[in-house]
């Protein structure tokens, strides 16, 4: 079962001015304490579940620019619907909305295990291929994709495998990169045990505390030196006219979960009239009630 309460209509809470104007010039947001000790405990029991699941039948994916005590589960919404209450997580969703617009989609969700690494777990890259690489963000316009990831172990110190981002950098056009959007200039002043270069900043997060970043926002994970396992979900949010990395179509034949209208629609149910996602019928009152 999902935890918590269903979000209702009036659950849509929108970014504050301050908070719309830092995500803007520096690109991340972190919001504090935004998934409760309760809703923790529950999501670690099942991350564990999974993740242990999946190493004892081999499928956890390893990416070839990883730390090789690092990998990830993609396609989580199908493995457990205890995540279904993070598709429109109250904390966080209406500052979404904010940001993208109410046509809103989520383009693929992930759980990230980050194990030790002495040097960085991934470099300093964008997200959404290299064809958007030259698409950077600017004053009041809706954001293409923004992820929120929301922290399941502590980070309070550095170099326990942090998010690691550059302030601004959402604003400034890459230049040159590899197939993997990895950055060249800035991975080159990487020291050789991981330290990150001057201007770099290594998110400090507690459990339940969710991160939000636009997808031209260069970020990497520094070195996880102390030994503990880092654990998070990462959602991706969209513009409903992407291309997703993921269908849902299997969530949403299944009818033991209880999933909301917002949520279906928020997961690619575009109506019984099948307008699709460019034009979908009563798109803002689902979102917003």
């Amino acid at each position: 079962m999902s935890f918590g309460r269903k979000m209702s209509v009036a659950d849509v809470i929108l970014i504050s001015k301050k908070e719309d104007a830092f995500f803007r010039s520096e690109g991340y947001l972190l919001l504090k304490h935004a998934i409760s000790p309760a809703e923790v405990a529950t999501l670690v029991a099942e991350v564990n579940r999974l993740v242990e699941e999946a190493a004892k039948n081999s499928r956890v994916l390893r990416e070839a620019y990883y730390d090789a005590n690092s990998y990830k589960l993609d396609r989580i919404f199908r493995l457990s619907p205890v995540f279904d209450n993070l598709i429109d997580h109250p904390k966080y969703f209406g500052k979404l909305v904010s940001l993208i617009g109410t046509h809103i989609q989520v383009m693929g969700a992930e759980i990230f295990v980050r194990g030790p690494s002495q040097g960085v777990i991934t470099g300093f890259h964008t997200d959404l291929g290299p064809g958007l690489q030259g698409l950077v963000s600017s004053d009041n316009i809706p954001f293409l994709q923004i992820k929120a990831q929301l922290f399941l172990t502590d980070l309070s110190s550095p170099d326990r495998g942090n998010f690691a981002l550059i302030p601004g950098s959402h604003r400034t056009k890459v230049t040159g990169s590899d197939q993997d959007c990895y950055i060249f200039d800035i991975n080159r002043l990487i020291g050789p045990n991981g330290e990150l270069p001057p201007g770099s900043l290594q998110v400090l997060a507690e459990p339940g505390d969710v991160l939000l970043f636009p997808h031209s926002l260069w970020h990497a994970v520094a070195p996880n030196q102390f030994g503990d396992t880092r654990k998070s979900i990462t959602i991706r949010y969209g513009q409903a006219a992407l291309r997703p990395l993921e269908r849902y179509d299997q969530v949403l034949a299944d009818g033991d979960r209880n999933l909301t209208p917002r949520q279906r629609r928020v997961l690619g149910d575009w109506g019984s009239d099948m307008k699709g996602p460019y034009n979908p019928p009563n798109q803002a009152e689902i979102i917003y009630g």
